[in-house]
């Protein structure tokens, strides 16, 4: 299980918002893995984890554009990078390699947490200015 601590949050409530809610979805990935439930309900849970992450993509470089934030560029290459590697991770585990279920929620959860405190935290206070 991992934890939402506040230090987390950035300042920005959208932002904050939907970290807190990938932090969920990642949980409830983990949980579904570990707790043994059918294939068929971690693959919709995983579903549900790369959507959201592309909304919240989404609405972070929408947020970054409307303002004409210099750093726009490479935040959406860490997006997309990501996007990528996330789409690589679902395709491993949809061919049964079992290894990848916890790699992909210690991935997400490390990557999101050094994502928020070194990228958005920078976002979020251009956004505030």
């Amino acid at each position: 299980m991992f934890q939402w601590y506040d230090r987390y949050n950035v300042g920005h409530a959208e932002i904050d918002t939907d970290h807190q809610y990938l932090f969920n979805l990642i949980n409830e990935f983990h949980d579904a893995l570990t707790g043994g439930l059918a294939a068929e309900r971690i693959a919709t849970t995983l579903e549900s984890l790369v959507s959201y992450t592309r909304v919240h993509f989404s609405r972070e470089e929408n947020h970054m554009l409307k303002r004409g934030y210099d750093g726009y560029r490479g935040h959406k290459q860490l997006h997309d990078k990501l996007i990528s590697d996330l789409e690589d991770l679902r395709r491993r585990f949809e061919a049964g390699d079992a290894m990848v279920g916890i790699e992909l929620s210690t991935f997400l959860t490390d990557w999101l947490i050094s994502h928020i405190m070194r990228t958005d935290i920078k976002l979020a206070a251009f956004l505030k200015s």
